[in-house]
C-alpha cells in the first residue's frame, strides 16, 4: 500500500482566517510561489521499509477561501514539477508533472476549534460569520 503525502510551505490556517466579512463572504485567495515550496510524494514503493517514495517538487500553489454562515470552503490547487523515481533503477527516467485539487470544508461548528479562537474572541468571530449570509 502507498500513500500520497502533501507538503506546502509557507502555509498555515491562519491564513484561511479573515477579520472583515466582506472578503471572507466574497472569497479570498493566495498565489504562493518560490524555489522549492511544497513537495508531492507517495510511496513507500516497494517494501515499506526501504524507503523509496516517488517525489515531485511544487514550485507555485493557490490557496482559495470563502466563508458562508454555514462553513469556510478551501480548494488549493497546482501543477507538480518534473518528478523523480524512488526506484534507483528508474531515478534517471523523468516523473510526469501532476496537476492536483485539494478541496475541504471547515463546518461552522468546528472552527473555533480548527482556528484556536478562545471564548472572548469567539463571540466577535461569529458575528463576522453571521455577516457571510
Amino acid at each position: 500500500m502507498s500513500d500520497k503525502r502533501l507538503t506546502l510551505h509557507p502555509f498555515g490556517i491562519f491564513m484561511l482566517r479573515e477579520f472583515q466579512s466582506e472578503a471572507m463572504k466574497a472569497g479570498f485567495h493566495y498565489s504562493i510561489s518560490g524555489t522549492k515550496v511544497g513537495n508531492f510524494s507517495r510511496g513507500p514503493l516497494g517494501h515499506p521499509g526501504d524507503g523509496e517514495y516517488d517525489s515531485r517538487p511544487i514550485s507555485k500553489f493557490d490557496v482559495h477561501s470563502k466563508y458562508t454562515k454555514k462553513d469556510l470552503t478551501v480548494k488549493i490547487e497546482s501543477v507538480t514539477e518534473v518528478g523523480t523515481s524512488g526506484f534507483q533503477l528508474f531515478q534517471k527516467k523523468p516523473l510526469p508533472s501532476w496537476n492536483f485539487q485539494v478541496n475541504f470544508v471547515v463546518p461552522r461548528s468546528e472552527m473555533k476549534s480548527f482556528f484556536g479562537i478562545d471564548d472572548f474572541n469567539y463571540a466577535y468571530f461569529e458575528s463576522l460569520l453571521d455577516a457571510c449570509g
